[in-house]
């Protein structure tokens, strides 16, 4: 009895078994003599089957440099998770559980994760969902001039480095 429901009735001392779905088994061996006398050895230590599934979600999928990217693990093990390695697409990685972290460089990242079970078993998985990172805008602001009230002042914008998304303005006059 392999402790998962399956057994084997053989004549030698040895065979082999493969277990198909995750969890603790505790085996047993039934010994059978000629005159008929059975005697069953449970097993002293389970065999212990891991199934990890990596997994993660990301706050953001399209940015401005410099913003900060929060990463949450949602990996799935059957005896616990002891070590997560994202790598970020970017050249810069880390082994926190939840990370943030902040891209700098304009571009489109494919995060990937490499989640380890405290039994050693690993699953690796690469976010479907990019990342996408654009330039900042960057503008200056030009006005009609300076004058007495009332004053009809026409400000206009100039990209000094534009980004590759959508632009919509906002003017904030302060008053």
């Amino acid at each position: 009895n392999f402790g998962d429901g399956t057994t084997q009735v053989v004549t030698q001392g040895q065979v082999d078994h493969t277990y198909t779905l995750p969890g603790a088994y505790l085996p047993s061996i039934t010994i059978q003599s000629n005159g008929g006398c059975e005697l069953i050895i449970p097993g002293t230590d389970s065999i212990r089957i891991e199934a990890i599934t990596a997994g993660f979600t990301h706050t953001q999928q399209a940015s401005c440099t410099g913003s900060t990217v929060q990463f949450n693990a949602t990996t799935t093990s059957q005896f616990g998770i002891s070590n997560y390695q994202w790598d970020f697409g970017d050249g810069n990685s880390s082994t926190g559980q939840n990370p943030n972290h902040q891209f700098t460089t304009t571009g489109i990242y494919y995060p990937r994760l490499i989640a380890t079970s405290q039994t050693g078993c690993t699953d690796t998985i690469t976010s479907a969902l990019p990342v996408k990172i654009v330039a900042s805008p960057k503008i200056n602001i030009v006005s009609s001039g300076n004058g007495c009230k009332p004053l009809k002042v026409t400000f206009s914008s100039q990209m000094l480095v534009p980004d590759t998304s959508s632009i919509s303005w906002q003017w904030d006059f302060a008053n």
